[in-house]
């Protein structure tokens, strides 16, 4: 028994040796006291490596995102006129519904209305309010950036399979303007965005698309495949009318699917 309380006393030395904290010297009463010790050392170090792991991790999904994610969130978005309070607020009872179960009843959110209208502002926010309040991963990416990595396996395959992966793990995804610089999509972009969709959608994991068309014109250009997968996870749309008069775009529709 003398012996054992020497061997753990050097081991302890040793241990504490490493971290820099010779100083002090923890007493344990037995064995089992020690070995509980021990299991909580490694215990508290596993948490701490995976907190350190995940951190990294989305600094590094930041840095792959398109846009500015962190300069836009709701506290410097321009809500001056009452619709866009409403959408600020659609937004977060959309968010609340991602944090309510593990299948919300609206896992994908789309945001309709032409440019200047506070699409993607709004879209990195929430983006930037679920990755803070759930402490999810997020990733915004530009749709034609999105398409053109994952169009380029046969020239750069290891860059196209981590574009995927990328798409398909982040704990939330913003796809920003769908069909802005193009009238009609291809099939090939309607099938990779499809495809995105519907395995993220199969994973839980909640996708936001802004659009420069209107929702109908949306739902014409992308065809079943992809707003199926949509509405399969649950979909809510913002759809922003054309400001073409003063108080247009203050008639937001809101639906769901």
């Amino acid at each position: 028994m003398k012996k054992m309380k020497l061997d753990m006393d050097k081991m302890r030395s040793k241990l504490l040796k490493r971290v820099g904290v010779e100083q002090i010297t923890p007493a344990f009463a037995s064995v089992e006291e020690y070995r509980a010790w021990q299991n909580d050392q490694a215990e508290a170090d596993s948490k701490r490596i995976a907190k350190e792991t995940k951190t990294n991790y989305m600094a590094a999904m930041m840095r792959e995102s398109d846009v500015a994610l962190s300069a836009h969130t709701f506290s410097n978005f321009h809500a001056e006129e009452e619709w866009q309070e409403r959408l600020v607020e659609q937004a977060v009872n959309y968010i609340d519904g991602l944090k309510v179960t593990n299948k919300s009843p609206s896992l994908n959110l789309l945001i309709c209305g032409e440019y200047g209208a506070g699409k993607t502002h709004l879209a990195c926010a929430i983006v930037n309010h679920f990755t803070n309040e759930i402490g999810g991963v997020g990733l915004a990416k530009q749709f034609n950036v999105l398409i053109r990595d994952l169009w380029r396996h046969k020239e750069d395959p290891k860059l196209a399979e981590a574009t995927r992966n990328k798409a398909l793990k982040a704990d939330i995804l913003f796809i920003d303007e769908v069909g802005a610089a193009e009238r009609e999509l291809f099939d090939g972009q309607i099938g990779e965005l499809g495809e995105i969709i519907r395995t993220r959608v199969n994973n839980n994991r909640p996708t936001i698309i802004t659009s420069n068309w209107e929702a109908k014109e949306f739902q014409k250009q992308i065809d079943s495949f992809v707003f199926g997968g949509l509405r399969q996870g649950g979909l809510t749309v913002f759809d922003i009318p054309k400001n073409e008069k003063r108080d247009q775009r203050s008639k937001v529709l809101y639906s769901k699917f």
